[in-house]
């Protein structure tokens, strides 16, 4: 009996401890899960691919689930040459990936339909892929879950001429995905290679894309809402005329706030952002007098400091300064480490900023290591920069993939786009003789204007410039009501023209 009573007492107090143990369990499994890869990443960007396995060398992946970069061998079948793009869940699950010829799924197989993304163009791409730095950018479709737009273009030398873009619905082939449109062109120049990004509009919702122009000042720039995209709108904010060869890299700030485009023939622009009209200003022009002919530039996490490698030196600027350019510090000079031997020097290339907040930093040739920034937020030397400190389980052919910050939140500071319905795009200031109101508009919308006495005209273009309807104004009354429900959701531009000449340009979204 004493035994009986002994063991329902041992058992009494299990069962009285259980509920403390189980939620105690609960809790290591929840943050293990759920707050681990939120804190590092969220995941979506924690998947790096890279290698060439049709050349025996096999393939890398880098994993950054954990904080830190975990790294092992994939069987993969998709050789990277330097186009590399990927993206993954929000729990670090890989989705899909290209090298700029084909898409792969999350079996690594081809996507249904994802073939094919590049026609006419050289041979040698059908194994390898594109080479074209930052030659292909994922993103999500503002307001959809499962859909995603990849921005692609094929290279056959300077002055590329297409940028195209497929659409990805994760819904369709059980999951593994598949392209629903294939192929669209986006734009039709002669633009530099490679060299797309993106960043966050301040709604924290939708996308500005940038495309640089070839043998221009120019950067060409699309809008990517709920209702698709628009543009391209045209930029001359100054800089270099970027014409050379010169294999290179743009960047935007993990704040958004900065632009920076570098080629090694024509040094470093660096441009303030306007997240919310999608202008950039106060360009600022360095020039580094060496003889690089590969690099890149990357951001530190806190969007303090800016890196530039330049193929055997690595230059690092204060950005908080008052005289950034007398900031510039080497924090790096190439060691003459060969990996695995000459010719294959562990030079400095394309860097990126990664999940665990350090910069990686590839070679300008097939390498097996590659570098990395430890503390890019520490000026000075503090940076501590590990040349080849990074080994990877197969040989990386110069390619890094293309990320860009999908995290970075709506901009409370501003009054114009502290709401997700405020999209205004004003590169040119004008007087405020003529409002639209209200903007967006779902039935009817106004023009309200001053009292005039010319001829008056109301246009209304779409987002490819095509003329779609046209009003008389009234010169003796101050609004002019138009329905817009026959219109289909998007922004759409206008033009005010009084007694023949253009008074006002602007736009204005219908939504239902």
């Amino acid at each position: 009996m004493e035994n009986l009573l002994s063991r329902n007492n041992i058992l009494k107090e299990l069962y009285q401890e259980l509920p403390h143990f189980i939620l105690s369990i609960i809790k290591l499994i929840l943050f293990i899960f759920f707050i681990v890869p939120i804190s590092f990443g969220q995941g979506v960007n924690n998947l790096w691919l890279t290698g060439y396995p049709s050349m025996g060398n096999g393939a890398t992946t880098i994993d950054f689930k954990y904080g830190f970069d975990s790294i092992s061998a994939s069987n993969r079948g998709m050789n990277f040459f330097s186009t590399n793009a990927c993206i993954a869940d929000s729990l670090g699950n890989n989705l899909f990936y290209t090298n700029g010829y084909y898409i792969a799924n999350a079996a690594n197989d081809t996507m249904l339909s994802g073939n094919n993304l590049i026609k006419n163009i050289w041979t040698q791409y059908d194994t390898m892929g594109v080479n074209s730095e930052q030659g292909a950018l994922i993103l999500p479709m503002p307001g959809e879950n499962f859909k995603y737009y990849l921005f692609h273009a094929p290279w056959s030398g300077q002055g590329q001429d297409d940028w195209f873009y497929s659409i990805i619905d994760m819904t369709q082939d059980g999951g593994l995905g598949a392209v629903i449109s294939q192929n669209n062109l986006l734009i039709h120049d002669s633009l530099v290679r490679g060299k797309i990004t993106a960043c966050r509009h301040a709604n924290g919702r939708d996308w500005w894309i940038v495309f640089p122009r070839f043998n221009s000042q120019l950067f060409y720039e699309f809008l990517i809402t709920p209702y698709g995209l628009t543009g391209p709108y045209t930029l001359n904010p100054g800089g270099a005329v970027r014409s050379s060869a010169g294999v290179g890299q743009v960047c935007f700030s993990r704040d958004g706030r900065r632009y920076a485009y570098y080629d090694p023939y024509q040094d470093l622009d660096l441009f303030d952002f306007d997240r919310c009209s999608g202008t950039f200003s106060n360009l600022l022009h360095i020039n580094f007098y060496d003889s690089a002919d590969v690099g890149g530039v990357a951001f530190s996490s806190n969007s303090n400091i800016l890196y530039v490698s330049s193929n055997t030196f690595i230059y690092q600027f204060d950005l908080t300064s008052g005289n950034i350019p007398s900031t510039q510090l080497t924090v790096a000079v190439w060691d003459s480490f060969f990996s695995p031997s000459p010719p294959f020097a562990t030079t400095f290339y394309l860097e990126w900023l990664a999940p665990d907040n350090k910069i990686y930093i590839v070679c300008g040739n097939g390498t097996q290591d590659i570098h990395r920034i430890n503390s890019p937020n520490s000026v000075g030397l503090a940076c501590d920069v590990q040349q080849h400190s990074v080994h990877l389980t197969a040989y990386n052919a110069f390619t890094i993939p293309q990320n860009v910050n999908y995290f970075l939140g709506a901009d409370t500071s501003s009054v114009i786009c502290d709401t997700i319905n405020a999209i205004h795009f004003l590169p040119v200031q004008f007087e405020d003789r003529f409002t639209i109101f209200p903007n967006p508009a779902i039935h009817e919308a106004k023009l309200h204007y001053n009292i005039f006495t010319e001829k008056g005209s109301f246009i209304i273009f779409n987002a490819f410039g095509e003329r779609i309807a046209s009003f008389k104004l009234n010169g003796q009354e101050t609004s002019f009501e138009f329905d817009v429900r026959e219109f289909t959701p998007g922004i759409y531009l206008y033009q005010i023209v009084i007694d023949g000449e253009s008074q006002k340009s602007g736009k204005f979204i219908i939504q239902k």
